[in-house]
Order: C-alpha cells, then sequence, then structure tokens
C-alpha cells in the first residue's frame, strides 16, 4: 500500500473523532489523547491533521 492509501485509512477514525467531540467543552478535549503507533496526540493535534489532510484533498481535487 502507498502512503496515500494509509493516510485515507487512517484519517476515517479520526475524523470520526474530531466530529463526535463537536460539541465537547475546549477543556475537556484538552485532557484526552488518542495512542496510536506508540505516538500520542492530543485531541486537538489530531484536529489540526485532519484539517491539514482535507486541505490537501480540497487543493488536489
Amino acid at each position: 500500500m502507498d502512503e496515500d492509501h494509509l493516510t485515507e485509512i487512517a484519517r476515517g477514525p479520526l475524523v470520526i473523532l474530531a466530529r463526535s467531540l463537536a460539541g465537547t467543552p475546549s477543556v475537556h478535549r484538552r485532557c484526552m489523547s488518542i495512542h496510536c503507533a506508540g505516538r500520542s496526540l492530543q485531541i486537538e493535534e489530531a484536529e489540526q491533521l485532519v484539517d491539514q489532510w482535507f486541505g490537501q484533498g480540497v487543493r488536489s481535487a
């Protein structure tokens, strides 16, 4: 599998998570993190990654 395909696979769950947390107060979101591939991402970092990925998708479309 190429890197773009793996990015698409990873993006799906992060998008679902980000959308599910949309109504969560930022105070609570700052206390949460995602653990993936030995790395811990804060929710805000994950949201930034999703935004970057969507931006890349929009530019390339």
